[in-house]
């Protein structure tokens, strides 16, 4: 494994890193990406490909429920938000504490691209700090009948 070129580790990474998108998709235009359970393994094989498999590995983020996302954003000074590229909150993610925590968090990812809200409650409060910190940022937001307003 050692021998072989970078490129081409960097080419058989990226084919298997990501689950195809589902047909039902929500939002089919975004073509979002989703990790697939396997990079994980392969970032444990050596340290050539945990290079190689941790800007995959941190470039989606999906968090469900508020014990987790306070979690990660305890480590959210870590370097893995440099490689952050989608965030998406399920919709137990609406707490003050949970959007006091992403309010701090957004202007700390500068790659982000796209933010997926499973509550309006979070995206209306936390509206002011993405325009603030990346105006660029795709907001995506849930079904209608998988959002609950708090």
């Amino acid at each position: 494994m050692d021998l072989l070129p970078e490129e081409l580790l960097h080419f058989i990474v990226k084919s298997l890193a990501y689950r195809p998108s589902p047909p039902e998709s929500e939002f089919p235009e975004f073509q979002l990406k989703y990790p697939s359970l396997e990079l994980k393994s392969l970032s444990l094989v050596n340290k050539k490909l945990r290079r190689i498999c941790i800007p995959l590995l941190f470039a989606y983020l999906y968090i469900n429920d508020s014990e987790e996302k306070l979690r990660v954003l305890a480590d959210s000074s870590g370097p893995h938000l440099e490689f952050l590229r989608m965030l998406e909150l399920g919709a137990a993610v609406y707490e003050a504490q949970d959007i006091s925590a992403l309010n701090d968090l957004l202007p700390q990812t500068k790659r982000l691209s796209v933010v997926k809200f499973g509550s309006w409650t979070a995206l209306a409060e936390c509206l002011s700090t993405i325009h603030k910190s990346n105006p660029s940022i795709t907001i995506l937001v849930g079904r209608a009948n998988d959002l609950i307003d708090g």
